[in-house]
């Protein structure tokens, strides 16, 4: 589940870039509304008969490695970010210019500095076709384990220091702009597969689907240079 809020009046176009604490507490009620629906259903009979994006976790899947996730953009910059996973009860925050939280408690990514020592995720090898189905196994071939499933969760346990990398394709903006401020504020980089920050870019389409999260940005940069992605 993803919910993303848009500040787009003129007082807000003129407020800084860090989030106020009234923010983060809306962030948080919103997150907190969320898990409440989820829990409600979670491994209940529901059928699902078509999923829009074909992706393969979810609510429905009865596994508790999806997540909600709440981004606040300012002027395309993802500022505050949630990644809620309601049946685990676990809860990253990040804030930009702040340090990243889980369940409260300030958090890290891990030294890896080097992509052949790095656990890797992947949500899936069938997200990528093609030219980034190419790029994407050099990757997977020069790590030291590849790893696939978690969706969302597996950007919170980069940032709690559990792996290395995600390199995934095929995303929208709102499957990774809350996952920016949580990464960052926990001494991690992500960007799309060419370095180039995520941002909004005024529509679904101008956005990048590629995005490449290291917990070391020494990893990152191997990432990058494995990737070779020039599009």
């Amino acid at each position: 589940m993803q919910l993303a809020a848009s500040v787009g009046t003129d007082a807000a176009a003129a407020a800084p870039a860090a989030c106020l604490p009234e923010h983060v507490e809306l962030a948080h009620r919103l997150a907190d509304a969320a898990a409440a629906i989820t829990t409600r259903y979670f491994r209940t009979p529901v059928p699902v008969d078509v999923k829009l994006d074909a992706s393969p976790v979810t609510i429905a899947d009865r596994k508790p490695l999806f997540g909600t996730l709440i981004a606040l953009l300012h002027r395309g910059e993802p500022v505050l970010g949630i990644i809620d996973q309601p049946i685990l009860k676990e809860r990253w925050v990040g804030v930009a210019g702040q340090r990243s939280t889980l369940n409260g408690q300030p958090i890290s990514t891990r030294e890896c500095g080097a992509v052949g020592d790095a656990y890797l995720y992947a949500t899936t090898p069938h997200m990528f076709a093609g030219d980034t189905e190419a790029a994407f196994n050099r990757v997977r071939d020069a790590v030291r384990i590849p790893m696939y499933g978690c969706d969302c969760y597996a950007y919170g346990l980069l940032a709690a220091g559990y792996c290395d990398l995600v390199v995934e394709a095929d995303l929208k903006p709102y499957d990774y702009m809350a996952l920016v401020p949580v990464i960052q504020g926990a001494g991690g980089v992500v960007t799309d597969w060419r370095g180039q920050p995520l941002r909004w870019q005024g529509d679904v389409a101008a956005c990048s689907g590629e995005v490449v999260a290291a917990g070391d940005a020494r990893a990152h940069q191997q990432a990058l240079e494995l990737l070779q992605w020039k599009q």
